[in-house]
């Protein structure tokens, strides 16, 4: 019996290297067991309701961030429609791009809570979807150019929200309404 138990010793510790690997080594891939105990745990947390004790990590913070104070400000259309308009829904498309690789590259990420609504992406993501209606009703070309961009980030974010994690197969504005409710969010709307 001692041996039994020896023998399962080692092969945890060789399917925890394996999936240490591979996802230290291939961050485009995933451990085979890292996504399954990040979900479990995940499920876990949303049962107990302990996952507010958890930090959350920089990219998604910092974009939600972004757009809760781009919220607060709630630039007009009129606003939007200059130079500094573009370059701002410009900006917020290549955050947008960086969360989505975030989640590409490391799922783990997901798992995070990400602080109060204010600063949170599941919260706050509504509003950029928001920004681009507003952009795309802008006079100026460039503009409306950024907000097409920051409108085809937001959809591939959408993408990588849904086939990764949420299995909704909605659109872009389902699939964050229920990134924000699997937060334990409401979407916030303009």
């Amino acid at each position: 019996m001692e041996w039994l138990v020896s023998l399962l010793g080692a092969a945890l510790i060789m399917a925890a290297l394996r999936d240490l690997f591979h996802t230290l080594w291939h961050p485009t891939r995933h451990g085979g067991l890292s996504p399954l105990v990040m979900a479990a745990m995940w499920k876990l947390a949303r049962r107990l309701r302990a996952r507010r004790r958890v930090v959350g990590l920089v990219g998604p913070l910092a974009m939600a961030t972004v757009v809760g104070m781009l919220h607060r400000s709630d630039p007009s259309v009129r606003q939007l429609d200059s130079s500094a308009g573009a370059s701002l829904l410009g900006s917020l498309a290549t955050e947008v791009v960086r969360v989505r690789i975030d989640f590409t590259q490391y799922a783990e990420a997901y798992y995070f809570h990400d602080g109060e609504d204010h600063s949170s992406l599941a919260a706050t993501i509504g509003h950029a979807t928001h920004l681009v209606q507003r952009g795309r009703a802008a006079r100026r070309a460039d503009v409306r150019l950024t907000a097409d961009l920051l409108a085809g980030a937001l959809e591939d974010l959408a993408t990588i929200l849904d086939q990764r994690f949420l299995h909704a197969d909605g659109t872009p504005a389902e699939v964050f309404a229920a990134y924000a409710a699997d937060h334990g969010r409401a979407l916030a709307g303009p």
